[in-house]
């Protein structure tokens, strides 16, 4: 960890990129319809710790979380598949690592909260959008930035943490971004905790276990294939195991001369969209019930530092992110202890400016990364 709280940015082509679709047919597939075991492995005890289980409940932790491989991204099933080979465990074990949080009550999973922003049109001025979003956790797990630059797929960015394939928000080089944020009050997570007790007696698997991926393996498989925002946004619907998610997808013009466009949804029993007013859009909305008070004060504070009408700057969404306003508690405040990352899109240009907390836990400088740069560095050898 550097002293401005930067780490060096990790670009990758993908572990999974050299496995094809007939490995993926042959490895993956088969090895879920055989209901491969959990064995003893190197991450066998790391798992026993994050999931509070013995380890002789790990196997019907592992059929748990096959619901959750329904409708996972091709392409981030091969990343998986090369993640099981490189670390010579099974795949069902390589799920179950980035199915941990999904396992955890929802106020001590990773990537939950945060506070999300956007300005378009003609809010945003000669950036015509941006997108601003702190990363909220109280996992000590650390912040990662990754490039991945796969051979098949779109180029993108994404921040996620130490030992997750997915991302809780990120670009790619259409622009396309997508942030994801929990803001409604801690509860239990859809699978819930795992007594032993419950695990190996009763109705199994549970009647409510949801399907579909994890939300984090969700956001990435969109990065890499989607460059439509509706299309994301159906991907998003389409999953009823994201349920109490603010997810917000935001993307600039396309080539058919379309406007710049940032759509909030919150999933919940029924899915609401939110829409910018006046070219202005926060993640939550804080005069609703739905969402706990810390999320309504931190909402709050945004509409008060940028609610305005006028132009927003760049410059001011990265000093909102900062924003510790003191008559605040410290989970109220727009940047508290549990924030990992601050980061701020312009999809136009392709580019964001990121900071990470340094050693002390004060506020990072931002530092800007961009895809086209990227890419011509990329080129250039």
């Amino acid at each position: 960890q550097a002293e401005d709280g930067i780490r060096d940015l990790v670009r990758s082509r993908g572990l999974g990129d050299v496995y094809k679709r007939q490995v993926y047919e042959t490895e993956v597939l088969a090895s879920i319809a055989e209901a491969e075991p959990v064995t003893r492995s190197p991450v066998l005890g790391w798992l026993t710790q994050r999931l509070n289980v013995t380890p002789v409940a790990l196997p019907v932790a592992a059929a748990m979380a096959r619901p959750r491989l329904n409708k996972l991204s091709e392409h981030v099933a091969e990343e998986l598949t090369g993640l099981a080979d490189g670390l010579g465990v099974s795949f069902d074990e390589a799920w179950l690592t980035q199915c941990v949080p999904a396992f955890q009550p929802a106020a001590d999973s990773v990537g939950l909260g945060g506070t999300l922003v956007a300005a378009i049109g003609d809010r945003a001025g000669a950036d015509d959008l941006l997108v601003g979003c702190n990363m909220d956790y109280a996992s000590t797990a650390t912040p990662v930035l990754t490039e991945l630059a796969p051979t098949v797929g779109l180029r993108f960015v994404q921040i996620g943490h130490e030992g997750l394939l997915g991302t809780f928000c990120g670009m790619n080089e259409t622009g396309l971004v997508v942030c994801v944020s929990r803001s409604g009050p801690p509860d239990e997570s859809p699978f819930g905790p795992l007594p032993v007790d419950d695990l190996l007696s009763g109705e199994f698997p549970p009647a409510d276990t949801p399907e579909g991926p994890p939300v984090s393996l969700v956001v990435r498989g969109i990065l890499q294939e989607t460059a439509i925002l509706d299309r994301a946004l159906a991907l998003l619907q389409a999953l009823p195991g994201l349920k109490g998610y603010h997810v917000l997808v935001a993307a600039p013009p396309g080539e058919s001369g379309s406007r710049s466009r940032a759509v909030v949804l919150e999933l919940r029993q029924k899915t609401e969209v939110r829409l910018p007013a006046n070219g202005f859009l926060l993640g939550a909305d804080p005069d609703a019930s739905s969402i706990g008070a810390s999320a309504q004060t931190r909402y709050e504070r945004m509409k008060e530092l940028l609610g305005d009408e006028r132009i927003i700057a760049s410059q001011e969404i990265q000093e909102a992110l900062l924003d510790k306003h003191t008559g605040d508690s410290e989970p109220a405040r727009i940047l508290n202890p549990a924030t990992r990352c601050s980061v701020v899109f312009e999809p136009v240009k392709r580019t964001m400016h990121v900071a990470f907390p340094d050693t002390t836990g004060a506020p990072g400088r931002f530092t800007t990364i961009s895809l086209t740069s990227s890419a011509k560095e990329g080129a250039d050898g």
